[in-house]
């Protein structure tokens, strides 16, 4: 199994863009993806404005890839999503000991608090208090 990372940088190395590939094997075929460890993915998530958070993700050093991950925005209550939300990045992975910081916007609504639902292909599924 083979990813690549591709990361542009200005000249004082800041990322302006990043890109994530996993590659088949000589069959065209993922069967690695199946037989990936675990991985543990440390997240935290605060209002920057009352209509905009930003959830930072933070992939342990030990670890593997946290592969394909997905945020949604939801309600805590019934878990049910919020709709409609703009992230800045979904469906993500993350290198062993990477960290990566998502910005959701979305219009909030009378009586509901949200949560954020995370899980991956091999990170399993959890619900981040957002904190103010």
């Amino acid at each position: 199994m083979v990813f690549l990372s591709l990361k542009l940088s200005d000249a004082s190395e800041h990322t302006i863009s990043t890109n994530f590939y996993w590659m088949a094997d000589s069959n065209d075929a993922y069967p690695l993806l199946a037989k990936l460890s675990p991985a543990r993915v440390e997240a935290t998530a605060r209002y920057i404005t009352k209509d905009s958070i930003e959830l930072t993700l933070i992939n342990d050093a030990a670890g593997p890839v946290a592969f394909f991950n997905r945020i949604s925005l939801i309600n805590s209550k019934d878990k049910q999503r919020i709709l409609p939300v703009y992230y800045s990045d979904n469906y993500i992975s993350i290198l062993p000991g990477e960290r990566q910081i998502v910005i959701l916007e979305y219009k909030p609504q009378n009586r509901v608090t949200p949560s954020i639902r995370l899980g991956g292909w091999n990170v399993p599924e959890q619900i981040i208090k957002i904190h103010k």
